[in-house]
This record gives C-alpha cells, structure tokens and sequence, in this order.
C-alpha cells in the first residue's frame, strides 16, 4: 500500500509541473510579445530589432504557444476533475511556481536567441526589453494563477452538479427495473377469483 501511494504521488509530482509548463510556456511567448510592443512601438524597428536578435522563429512559436496553453488548461480540467492533489494548491503556490518557470524561461530564451544571432550574452541585463519582458512574466503568471483559480472553481462546481445529478437518475432507473406485482397483488385483494384450485374427488 505504501510503495502504491508513493507511486501515485510521484505521479502527481512529475504531471503537475507538466500542465503547469504549458501554461508557463504560452505565459513566456505572451509576455515576449508584449514587451517587444510596448517597448519598442514603431513596426518598422522592432521588425528590424527582432530579427538582430533572433525573433524570425515568432510566426512558428505562435501556433505552438496556443497548442501548449489549450493542452495545459485541458490537462488541469482533468485532473481537477479526477481530484488530484497537483490541481488543488492555490492562488500564491501557483504564482511562486509561474513566476519561476516563466522568469527563468524567458531569459533562457533571450540568451539562446542573442547567441544564435551572434549577439552579445553580457547586453541582456541592460536591455531594455529583457527588463520589461522579466517584469511582465511576472504579471503574467499573476494572471495564470487566476486563471486557474476561476477554473478550479467552475470545474468544482460543474462536478458537484453532476454529484446530485446521478444519484437520482440512479435511483429512477432502479424504479423501473423493479419487478411488477400488480396482477398478483389484484387477484389476492379480489378474493382469489381467477385462481382454480384442485378437482375435488367424487
């Protein structure tokens, strides 16, 4: 029984970072694209600048992003769902662990982009846009642990629903799978008319 829970729950720790890096992944790739925008806003040079430092891959990126953020909420639902332990920590666990994941990854991803390009590995602490990009992931994984509070909750209640719903449905089933003895139960009431007993012996 106890190599059973441990199983189980080693099971629970490898699937929760799973559904949760998806959703951390999409939660990077958004707020990348965000910081671009707003810190560079003229079209004409961030086209420019993100192709200096290795952005050409964004128009791939995207659909990916949006496939890892539909398959993270998919995975969450589920085991919401199925209770499981990875699904129920709240609102600050899940910032704290956002906030690693996509801080972490976001300036990973800029240093592999600025080495693929040629760039220089020392400019990310100055530039601008790494600085806000480091800042947005933060609210961004702020925003991932609402997310999941708000489907947590509906997720729960859409469970309780069908909760209440199943056992009456069970209970009419079983209602009319139930033998009927109404004939029987008439013939007895009418005084045994109907029923013929033995021939009498002459």
């Amino acid at each position: 029984m106890r190599n059973a829970t441990g199983a189980r729950d080693g099971s629970h720790l490898r699937s929760r970072p799973l559904w949760l890096g998806c959703l951390a992944a999409f939660g990077v790739f958004i707020a990348h694209v965000v910081a671009f925008r707003v810190a560079v806003p003229d079209a004409h040079h961030r086209l420019e600048l993100l192709e200096e430092t290795g952005h050409g891959y964004w128009s791939v990126a995207a659909p990916i992003a949006l496939g890892l953020f539909v398959a993270g909420v998919a995975a969450f639902i589920s085991r919401r769902a199925s209770n499981d332990p990875g699904s129920q920590h709240g609102f600050p666990r899940n910032v704290a662990v956002l906030s690693l994941m996509q801080v972490g990854g976001f300036l990973l991803l800029e240093a592999i982009e600025r080495a693929v390009s040629g760039g220089s590995l020392l400019t990310i602490a100055s530039d601008r846009v790494v600085l806000l990009g480091s800042v947005l992931q933060l609210v961004a994984a702020v925003l991932g642990a609402l997310l999941l509070i708000a489907l947590g909750a509906a997720v729960d209640r859409v469970a309780a629903a069908l909760r209440s719903v199943i056992p009456a449905l069970e209970i009419g089933s079983a209602w009319s799978t139930a033998p009927d003895l109404r004939p029987a139960t008439t013939a007895v009431a009418a005084g045994g008319r109907g029923l013929r007993g033995p021939p009498l012996r002459s």
